[in-house]
């Protein structure tokens, strides 16, 4: 099939699935709407997005194709196939990151915000003198994006904060760079990263050592840790206990600047 689109010069665009996920450990939950199959069957409403809503009277079952701003669609991961060059210019055009921005600032879920319910630890200080930004998933663009993603044009977690200002980074930071320094807190973001069958895990947890670059750091400085995970995950209670804040950033894909907006500003943060 894929071959024949490209001896034909079709050109296919991969998009959303509507698969439901009822179970963490399936490598595949990243693509998944939601466990709720009405949720999912709601997103199939994507096919008239992209292919447009066919006029009154048109037979059912049978294609239908706006016109050249539309491309034909499928509910399984709503393949856009068309052949019009000219429409690459809209892909991550500015209205469609703003879009993306807004959906992660909307899409955060605060799981942990202080040891006493009483202080919150977020927001945070964006005027602090030094603070350190660790772990695998701070600065790539892949991790973030999750999938089969290596790289992509966007904005990691990293270039986010330093944008806001800069930022000392040592990653993994040592016990005598822990020590030496006088961090006001730490940044510390990690996650699960997968694809398909070969995330296929009977325990889904955190990989590449993250807990116990959590423990390290948090061991020493006050720190925040930002998840980034395309489905539930299993963390160790003593990363929870040691963490004064923990932001559950799902897969942000391309738009970092949407977890930094939330976690140094007053930006819809509310405990779950």
């Amino acid at each position: 099939m894929l071959s024949d689109q490209l001896s034909d010069h079709v050109f296919m665009s991969m998009g959303f699935g509507v698969q439901v996920c009822k179970d963490p450990r399936w490598g595949r939950c990243f693509e998944s709407y939601s466990e709720d199959t009405d949720g999912v069957c709601n997103i199939t409403s994507f096919v008239f997005g992209l292919q447009g809503t066919p006029p009154q009277g048109h037979p059912a079952g049978y294609p239908f194709v706006a016109g050249r701003q539309n491309v034909v669609a499928c509910a399984k991961h709503f393949v856009g196939d068309g052949d019009d060059r000219s429409l690459l210019k809209f892909v991550g055009c500015k209205e469609h990151r703003e879009i993306a921005h807004e959906a992660v600032r909307k899409s955060l879920v605060l799981l942990k915000n202080g040891r006493d319910s009483q202080k919150p630890f977020l927001q945070l200080d964006r005027n602090a003198k030094k603070v350190l930004v660790a772990g695998t998933h701070a600065n790539n663009l892949g991790f973030q994006c999750g999938g089969w993603t290596k790289t992509w044009q966007g904005t990691t977690l990293l270039e986010s904060l330093e944008r806001k200002r800069k930022w000392f980074t040592r990653n993994p930071p040592s016990e005598e760079t822990l020590t030496s320094n006088d961090f006001c807190y730490a940044i510390v973001a990690f996650g699960a990263p997968y694809a398909e069958s070969r995330g296929d895990d009977p325990e889904p947890s955190i990989h590449f050592d993250g807990a116990e670059v959590v423990r390290l750091v948090a061991e020493k400085v006050p720190t925040v840790v930002i998840l980034m995970t395309g489905r539930l995950v299993v963390l160790d209670p003593t990363v929870l206990e040691k963490v004064e804040a923990l932001v559950a950033a799902w897969l942000p894909g391309t738009e970092g600047d949407g977890i930094t907006d939330v976690v140094f500003a007053d930006i819809g943060l509310e405990m779950f």
